[in-house]
């Protein structure tokens, strides 16, 4: 062999170790993180996505991704979908809705409340525009795919960081958002949970029609412009013509908490929490600035499946019930029984709070 051959092979002997040790510190963590498969599909489109942008953010999310795909296949799934609410176009129906309202036969003496039954009762009934479409499209895309993880494990490294910000991204876009979980003990872990935020502000405009015809035929018991008679008149609305029905199981594949958005609970019914953010949604398309949140109660007993309630941050009047949420002085409202303004259940405990969320 020539000189210059083995200056060559000494050359490339030398090359070897170097390039086998940079391949271990490249590729040995993705591997220690994701295991061989996860880890040479995270690797690989690392220096890819590095060469191709020269950017190191860049290749750490790439690498998360690929692993995601390899560890996680239903979360890779979900988040390579379109995210965007689309709307159909704009086609309104009319609407009927009709209830009574039996407050008018009510009678305080002495701090307690009676009935008297010769005392006539309201019945009310209006009609309103309603997007049946658009509701439909709005309820279809909120929520998140069953089969996806509802918690978040993530260890809080460069790439990890990464797959986790484009996972809250991906669940923003669906009204759902990663939020601490009051059940657990650590007082660390997350769980997805509705963006109540989300679903009044999507759900305002569709809505606002129907919320503007009960404020209108509703009895003016005050001033008809006065805040406490706005909350008056949608609060009877949502109490006694929406019926309260128990949510099945979604059919579609999606996951809601067991919520349903806005306006399908006006069309359909729903349980408690779904009530709220129904009755959030009407109020704040009359008043944008009137601060809402929806407090969630333990009840305690057996198979506790607790109870939600709103609290408006209006004017009190003295013998409401309130609750001091956000550095605010908040007033009850009952969204399943036909309670007034500021009164609750006997068994209601603001000691059982177990969350609140303000809807900015």
């Amino acid at each position: 062999m020539s000189p210059r051959g083995s200056r060559v092979w000494r050359w490339v002997g030398n090359l070897v170790p170097v390039l086998a040790i940079a391949v271990c510190a490249l590729f040995a963590p993705a591997f220690a993180r994701y295991g061989i498969r996860g880890g040479w599909a995270a690797s690989t489109a690392r220096v890819s996505e590095f060469v191709r942008t020269g950017s190191w953010e860049a290749a750490s999310r790439a690498e998360a991704m690929a692993a995601a795909r390899v560890r996680m296949p239903e979360v890779a799934a979900f988040l390579a979908q379109d995210h965007q609410l689309e709307f159909p176009a704009p086609r309104a129906d009319i609407a009927h809705f009709a209830w009574k309202d039996n407050r008018p036969q009510i009678v305080r003496i002495e701090g307690t409340d009676y009935r008297d039954p010769t005392r006539d009762v309201l019945e009310i009934a209006c009609t309103a525009p309603v997007d049946r479409d658009a509701i439909a499209a709005v309820e279809a895309h909120f929520g998140w795919p069953a089969r996806m993880p509802a918690r978040s494990y993530f260890v809080g490294d460069a790439a990890e960081s990464a797959f986790e910000r484009a996972y809250r991204e991906s669940l923003a876009a669906h009204g759902c958002r990663m939020a601490l979980d009051p059940r657990a003990a650590d007082g660390r872990s997350m769980v997805v949970s509705p963006d109540y935020a989300w679903l009044v502000s999507v759900s305002r405009p569709l809505l606002a029609p129907v919320a503007a015809k009960v404020i209108a035929v509703f009895p003016a018991y005050e001033s008809r412009h006065s805040q406490r008679r706005t909350v008056d008149a949608l609060t009877s609305f949502v109490q006694r013509a929406v019926p309260y029905v128990t949510i099945p199981p979604a059919v579609d594949g999606k996951e809601r908490a067991g919520l349903r958005t806005p306006g399908t609970t006006l069309l359909e019914g729903g349980d408690c929490d779904s009530k709220c953010v129904l009755l959030a949604t009407l109020i704040r398309s009359i008043d944008p600035a009137l601060p809402v949140a929806v407090v969630h109660f333990r009840r305690g007993g057996p198979g506790d499946q607790g109870h939600s309630m709103l609290f408006v941050g209006m004017d009190a009047a003295a013998d409401d019930v309130t609750m001091d949420l956000g550095g605010r002085r908040m007033v009850a409202v009952e969204t399943t029984d036909g309670w007034d303004i500021g009164r609750v259940p006997t068994e209601f405990d603001p000691a059982q709070m177990q969350s609140f969320v303000m809807i900015p």
